[in-house]
């Protein structure tokens, strides 16, 4: 190769370089704009961009899993772009004028900042809208890493399998469908009464929800203000009957506290905001199972479940 690149060759390399800076851009952007988007913006991408539905797809079963593809795709580019960096700096007029300590600095101010910081902090102010532009980029190499993907997850497992004894290898994890079936068979065979079988079953079924799959609706929950009289108030909760509701001030949004329903009417002498329990609130987005421990570790009959801006 010549000590120095032709015009050409020059400005074809300086095209590649842009052109993996950009695709390094959008990979790192979308990383961070995908976990952003809302339900009805992932339903919304799936329609405009056809192309993009096994993806989205994927992403809804195994979001681990398109993370995983996405940094293999955004590490595979960042290589050939280094690499092509270096080609530049010691092959182009630039050659033997720039100091190697400098040329460090500029290819890692290209990497982190054009390549990675820059595009997560445009993905958190807009994550739609850099979704949408990347539909096109995501449909040509989600595929290509996908094989790529499954061929290291391949020749991973057999290299762990080689240097693992056989006693430390971890089985297969069972399918919910097989756990629900080996559930029946122990019911069948009297290992499992029927309730116990449905209450596991249950639990099993908890495994994909989250705390706003499982909570009731603000619109259907009742509960009381904090203005009432105690007379008032027990008229109420007679008349639901329910054992703990909340209490809020001005606005359901602001909850005060949770009433015990049932000690407040053994003793309604004191106003019913003087006998209030701390609420415990948690995110939409909590997991039922974790929600479920929380519910066993801290016994508690009621949890006030609130979104992303703090409502309930």
């Amino acid at each position: 190769m010549p000590k120095e690149m032709t015009g050409f060759s020059l400005a074809t390399l300086v095209a590649a370089i842009a052109i993996l800076v950009l695709c390094s851009a959008l990979f790192s952007a979308v990383e961070t704009a995908l976990f952003l988007l809302k339900r009805h913006q992932l339903h919304r991408l799936e329609t405009h961009y056809a192309g993009l539905t096994k993806f989205i797809q994927l992403f809804r079963e195994n979001p681990r899993r398109v993370l995983n593809l996405l940094l293999l795709g955004d590490g595979l580019v960042n290589v050939i772009l280094v690499v092509l960096c270096l080609l530049f700096l010691w092959e182009s007029p630039l050659a033997g004028r720039v100091p190697q300590w400098l040329a460090g600095i500029a290819i890692f101010a290209v990497v982190v900042l054009l390549c990675d910081l820059i595009p997560k902090l445009l993905a958190i102010s807009a994550p739609y809208r850099l979704s949408a532009i990347s539909a096109f980029t995501l449909k040509i190499s989600m595929p290509l890493l996908d094989r790529m993907g499954r061929g290291l997850e391949t020749f991973s497992d057999h290299v762990v399998d080689l240097l693992t004894p056989g006693h430390l290898r971890t089985r297969a994890r069972l399918s919910d469908e097989e756990l629900e079936t080996l559930i029946e068979m122990g019911e069948e065979e009297g290992a499992l009464y029927e309730g116990e079988a449905e209450m596991i079953q249950e639990i099993i079924k908890l495994g994909d929800k989250t705390a706003k799959d499982c909570m009731t609706p603000r619109v259907d929950s009742f509960m009381l203000p904090d203005d009432l009289t105690n007379e008032d108030a027990v008229a109420r909760l007679k008349e639901k009957r329910h054992r703990r509701v909340p209490v809020y001030v001005d606005t359901p949004d602001q909850i005060l506290g949770i009433i015990d329903v049932k000690l407040f009417l053994l003793d309604p002498s004191e106003h019913y905001t003087g006998k209030l329990i701390a609420p415990s609130f948690v995110s939409e987005t909590m997991a039922a199972l974790e929600l479920l421990k929380l519910f066993l570790t801290h016994p508690q009959g009621l949890a006030v479940v609130v979104d992303e801006f703090g409502g309930t």
